[in-house]
C-alpha cells in the first residue's frame, strides 16, 4: 500500500515546492522505489516550472539546487553526477512525471535549459536568460 502523505509530498515537489524536494532529497531513491509502484499520476506545469525560476531569480534557491529539481522532473529519479539513479545499487522504475499537454513543448525547453545548468558547456544562466524563459512559461 502507497502512503498518501508521501504521494502528496511528491505532488509538491512536482508542483515547484523547493522546500519539500530539499526534504524529498534527503530520502532520495528510497522514496522513488516506492512510488514507482503507484498508479498515481503526476503533471509537471507551466505554473511549477514558473515557482522554480522565481525563486533562482530571487536567491531563493541556488543554481545547483533549480538543476537538481530539474533534473528529477525530467527524469522521474534523483541522478547521480553521471546521470545515474543514486542512492542505490539496485535497478530504480522511475515515477512517470507527465508534462502538461497544453504547453508540453514550452515546459521540455525550459526544464532542459535548467538541467544543464552547472555542466561545463552551458553552466551558467544569466538574470535576462531566467527572464526570457519565464516569459516563455507566461506567455503561451
Amino acid at each position: 500500500m502507497i502512503d498518501t502523505d508521501l504521494i502528496r509530498d511528491i505532488n509538491n515537489v512536482i508542483q515547484g515546492d523547493y522546500t519539500a524536494f530539499a526534504r524529498f532529497l534527503t530520502r532520495g531513491n528510497e522514496i522513488i522505489k516506492i512510488a514507482s509502484g503507484s498508479s498515481s499520476e503526476f503533471t509537471l506545469t507551466k505554473r511549477a516550472v514558473s515557482r522554480i525560476i522565481a525563486a533562482l531569480q530571487e536567491g531563493e534557491i541556488s543554481p545547483s539546487q533549480a538543476q537538481e529539481w530539474a533534473s528529477f522532473v525530467r527524469r522521474g529519479y534523483i541522478s547521480n553526477a553521471n546521470g545515474r539513479p543514486s542512492n542505490t545499487d539496485e535497478p530504480i522504475k522511475p515515477i512517470n512525471i507527465n508534462y502538461d499537454t497544453n504547453a508540453e513543448e514550452d515546459i521540455a525547453a525550459v526544464i532542459s535549459r535548467l538541467d544543464e545548468i552547472n555542466d561545463i558547456v552551458d553552466g551558467d544562466i544569466s538574470r535576462e536568460e531566467l527572464r526570457q524563459l519565464l516569459e516563455r512559461l507566461n506567455t503561451t
